[in-house]
């Protein structure tokens, strides 16, 4: 490979990165088509040694080695700062397939990571850059890199801890010259500047509402971090939010990120909340491109609780939209912001001419003037009128058939036809699918005002050509521009690229494209597409007509959806038809993924005998088909079914297995959850064992402490909470109940975010514990109440019975037996009920006799 390591090196030479400069080019030249706006002086000889740390011969050296092996191409290009043109580069096709299979590896390379805040931890190569956006990006992380090592505490330089500012859209026009409009200009920093919150941009199609915002944007930078969104007519809130989310994620904030890769179907509220934390003390400004075309639901969403927002942070809003928002410039509401609305018309009459003469009008005065006031200072019309010398008259539609229609050449109508078709931005390495002269045209397409260029290296379709085109496309052509995209897109990594390629195969009506891209990444699905969207794609397909192979597939998919919605017994059918499939079929490896979602389902079900019969035979079935990873998450799910019988040393031997899996996979996520749950494990086993208690202890707090630091690190709001109200019970059983005050409230405080009842019911009774220690016993036990009753109502019968028994021994400890009696019953009936033998060894005692005093220490549930 072009790429690879030389054979030939000096004498004594020794090789201190962990990957070589041309991998480290490839990656940063392939970074160029991110979200952010590109700049030519990154690509530049000067910009690509210091983004990737090498020196300038170095990097020039590679850099003519990668030009001649066809990997890069060198362009001359005007570069801000310098008088003279420079070579900048690019990836040519081939170069981005080779990118591509390097950003393979790094999804899959691990290496060390240490930083101020954190131990020595294995982390994915691609994690790096998403865990400490405020530091580096992927090509600083792969340049950085020494011996398998990345050690922040010694790196200089690198970060300042705040984010750099971000002009984040992938729709973002990139703009030239802007004709007129000085006084809209005006009025943009003016509202900027004033205490509205929200700026709705109202004209008519293609009169230049997107062109002059993202110019003001662009030249005016109002806020540090500015987001935008184009709404198109597929657009759901999941991925408003989605795209919202890693926004937020690149600032560091990852709650909302976190709660959505959760799934599940999470209350509105709890988005809100969690939305607001993330949001806190930031200077955004969002830009939502194409309001007009939001469907109901989510216009509801965006004109109420994410303008709500805008009144308690000091986030700004502008909608670009053809049409005012129903009602929103009238709604009086009290935590509705002020509303202004900037109405945009035509270019005036110098501005139209100026724009004519630019574009190379050919014509006398006499004709400028007349084509300047036809076009009534619409720039589309205006730009076209320029380049064909015709005058502009008629309705729309008329117009583009006869005057923009007639004169494209085949591969520019080709062209224009793909595009329209595609869900907002059209990325310009597509192009080639559909044609092999896709630069020229698109050159000529964009001259003409049809195409628009973007900041991130794409090009976007007017809205009013789209839906022309749309409307004349005949069925066999747009299925055929729909395959060759869904080809583009599911070549592709990110979840993005799966979710418009599924989008772009089922239009296309191609059922075997489908069945082929169930069966070889189909399981992947729920991990990276929110389920929302799984659904409506998947029951658009009819699992009748697809091959024996996917077809098997397809209902493990639809149960990993359901399930995330919160659909268990519909989900649960959908595994065991998937698991009939699977034998019909010859896929036995898949099963024991199914039977683990399925024991985990059964489990969840108070159906602790089922769920354990399908955790053998899935451990069973592993020894023929070995997975390690597959084997952790099964260790994982079996010690979580034996803490809830109270078989605690099986437990945290089985958990223990699970964490050392999940830190050679380098999972974070897994290996966060394994933390805590062996933490909550440890603690209860010191309550087991008095005389160990306290080491027992320490080493519940020694856990607790390191799932919350990878917790924090992660932005992960549920696994923060749980490790902290945990650590605090730790504390407490070591008569430390007076440091735990401030965790507490931290905990509270999150757990309300979330809008868990069960949790903040176990809440109730760790706070009753801390009044206890402290010597207020009626608070204490007003804090119980409180708790159990939240428990009977909302928590499964484990936590219930658990701490039952606990309030039920301090109540022994204070000499009040009659009360004791009746909590310690209610535990015991549920620890039979529920097979506790543990449970019940601890209660008979205390029901024996429960008028002599008791240790103090019952086992309490914990967060898993």
């Amino acid at each position: 490979m072009p790429f690879a390591r030389s054979g030939r090196v000096a004498r004594g030479y020794r090789r201190k990165r962990f990957y070589s400069t041309p991998n480290r080019i490839l990656t940063h030249l392939s970074a160029t088509a991110a979200h952010e706006p590109v700049t030519l002086s990154v690509l530049t000889q000067e910009g690509i040694a210091a983004s990737t740390h090498s020196g300038r011969t170095t990097a020039t050296k590679w850099l003519a080695r990668l030009e001649a092996s066809g990997l890069v191409v060198g362009e001359r290009a005007h570069v801000p700062g310098h008088r003279v043109r420079k070579t900048v580069y690019r990836l040519s096709h081939e170069g981005w397939v080779e990118a591509m299979k390097l950003r393979a590896r790094l999804k899959t390379d691990i290496v060390e990571v240490v930083a101020p805040t954190l131990d020595p931890t294995p982390m994915r190569v691609s994690d790096i850059p998403e865990i400490f956006p405020a530091y580096v990006n992927l090509t600083a992380v792969v340049s950085l890199i020494r011996r398998g090592r990345l050690d922040f505490t010694k790196l200089q330089g690198i970060g300042s801890g705040a984010v750099a500012p971000i002009l984040w859209g992938d729709t973002l026009r990139r703009l030239g010259r802007v004709f007129g409009r000085s006084e809209e200009s005006r009025a943009l920093d003016s509202w900027a500047a004033s205490p509205s919150a929200v700026l709705v941009v109202t004209g008519i199609a293609g009169i230049g509402k997107s062109a002059l915002v993202a110019s003001w944007l662009v030249r005016q930078r109002p806020r540090l971090y500015i987001y935008w969104f184009e709404i198109h007519e597929g657009t759901t809130r999941p991925a408003f939010l989605r795209e919202l989310a890693a926004f937020l994620a690149r600032l560091g904030r990852r709650g909302l990120t976190n709660l959505l890769r959760e799934g599940g179907a999470h209350a509105q509220p709890v988005t809100m909340r969690v939305l607001d934390h993330d949001l806190k003390d930031l200077p955004i400004l969002l830009v939502l491109d194409n309001f007009q075309r939001a469907n109901p639901d989510l216009a509801r969403f965006l004109r109420g609780p994410i303008l709500e927002l805008c009144q308690s942070n000091p986030t700004k809003v502008v909608m670009v939209s053809r049409t005012v928002p129903a009602n929103l410039a009238r709604r009086k509401v009290p935590r509705r912001p002020r509303v202004e609305v900037l109405r945009i018309g035509g270019l005036d009459l110098d501005a139209s001419l100026s724009l004519l003469r630019a574009k190379g009008f050919a014509g006398d005065e006499v004709a400028l003037q007349r084509v300047a006031n036809t076009a009534r200072g619409h720039p589309i019309l205006l730009s076209f009128a320029a380049q064909t010398g015709s005058m502009v008259s008629g309705e729309m539609t008329r117009y583009l058939e006869r005057e923009i229609w007639r004169t494209l050449a085949k591969d520019e109508r080709t062209l224009l036809e793909a595009a329209s078709l595609f869900r907002g931005l059209v990325p310009l390495d597509a192009m080639h699918c559909f044609t092999p002269e896709w630069q020229a045209a698109v050159h000529s397409l964009q001259a003409k005002n049809l195409l628009a260029p973007t900041i991130s290296g794409g090009v976007v379709v007017h809205d009013s050509i789209r839906e022309y085109i749309k409307d004349r496309l005949p069925e066999a052509r747009r299925h055929s521009f729909h395959s060759l995209a869904s080809a583009y897109f599911l070549d592709g990594s990110e979840m993005h690229d799966r979710l418009e390629g599924l989008f772009h195969l089922v239009e296309a009506g191609d059922l075997k494209g489908f069945g082929e891209f169930l069966a070889s990444r189909g399981a992947g699905l729920p991990d990276s597409v929110p389920a929302s969207e799984m659904l409506s794609v998947l029951r658009k397909i009819d699992p009748a007509r697809l091959e024996a192979v996917p077809m098997c597939v397809l209902p493990e998919v639809v149960g990993d959806a359901l399930r995330a919605l919160g659909d268990l017994h519909p989900a649960l059918l959908e595994y065991r038809h998937a698991v009939r499939r699977c034998e019909a079929v010859g896929r036995p490896e898949r099963i024991p993924r199914l039977l683990r979602k399925i024991a985990s389902i059964e489990r969840c079900r108070n159906e602790p005998a089922k769920a354990l019969g399908h955790l053998v035979e899935a451990q069973a079935r592993l020894k023929e088909h070995p997975d390690g990873a597959e084997f952790g998450e099964v260790l994982r799910e079996m010690a979580l079914l034996e803490k809830g019988q109270g078989k605690l040393a099986e437990a945290a031997g089985h958990m223990n297995a699970a964490v050392d899996l999940a830190t050679e996979g380098s999972a974070p996520g897994a290996l966060v959850r394994g933390l805590t749950a062996l933490g909550s494990i440890e603690m209860d086993r010191g309550h087991l064992d008095q005389g160990l208690a306290y080491k027992r202890y320490e080493e519940a707090v020694r856990c607790y402490d390191r799932a919350l630091q990878i917790a924090r690190l992660v932005g992960n709001l549920r696994l923060v909470a749980y490790a902290t109200m945990d650590r605090c019970a730790s504390l407490m059983d070591m008569g430390r109940a007076a440091e735990t005050a401030n965790q507490l409230a931290e905990a509270k405080r999150l757990v309300q975010i979330l809008e868990e009842r069960d949790t903040l019911s176990l809440l109730c009774i760790y706070e009753g514990q801390r009044e206890f220690e402290l010597g207020r016993w009626g608070r204490a036990t007003r804090l119980w109440e409180q708790g159990l009753r939240g428990l009977r109502e909302f928590a499964d019968q484990s936590d219930l019975a658990q701490s039952l028994l606990y309030v039920g021994r301090f109540h022994v400890e204070h000499g009040d037996s009659s009360e004791a009696r009746r909590y310690l019953d209610e535990s015991a009936r549920l620890a039979r009920a529920l097979g506790n033998d543990a449970l019940l060894a601890e209660l008979e005692p205390l029901l024996t006799d429960t008028d002599s005093p008791a240790n103090r220490s019952a086992a309490r549930p914990t967060r898993p």
